[in-house]
């Protein structure tokens, strides 16, 4: 088969297709409204973090930087995780964005991002949308 720009075009609506169907790509199913506010209705989707946490690691006291962050990647649920996020960034992201070292930038910065991203599996594309402007990771806002 030659290649060709048409062909081309079919390749790659064939990849997009295919990602777009594929199970293990999909976003787990928000929780219904009525699972949030505790009434009937499936439990609400597990909270898998995508940065995880090291197994058997030591756990580091709560209020501490690491310790919070610990924290918020033990939540069972995503709306667990999104209030736990929230918390941690509220308590750990310094007005100006003063922070006191690399690590500190860097844990606040893998919160934003995994705040955006319990926004988005909870179906919440305003609030995540948001976050990612302000995450601006291209500097097209800036």
């Amino acid at each position: 088969m030659m290649w060709t720009p048409k062909a081309s075009r079919s390749v790659i609506a064939a990849v997009i297709l295919g990602v777009a169907l594929c199970p293990a790509c999909r976003a787990q199913p928000a929780p219904s409204a009525g699972a949030e506010q505790g009434g009937a209705g499936p439990p609400a989707a597990a909270y898998v973090p995508l940065y995880g946490s090291r197994t058997g690691a030591a756990r580091d006291a709560g209020g501490s930087l690491r310790g919070d962050f610990q924290r918020a990647l033990d939540a069972g649920t995503l709306p667990e995780a999104a209030s736990r996020w929230r918390e941690f960034l509220t308590r750990h992201s310094p007005p100006g964005r003063e922070f006191e070292d690399n690590m500190h930038a860097s844990y606040a910065q893998a919160a934003r991002y995994e705040l955006m991203r319990i926004y988005y599996l909870l179906g919440k594309t305003e609030e995540g949308d948001a976050l990612l402007r302000e995450l601006d990771p291209v500097g097209w806002f800036k």
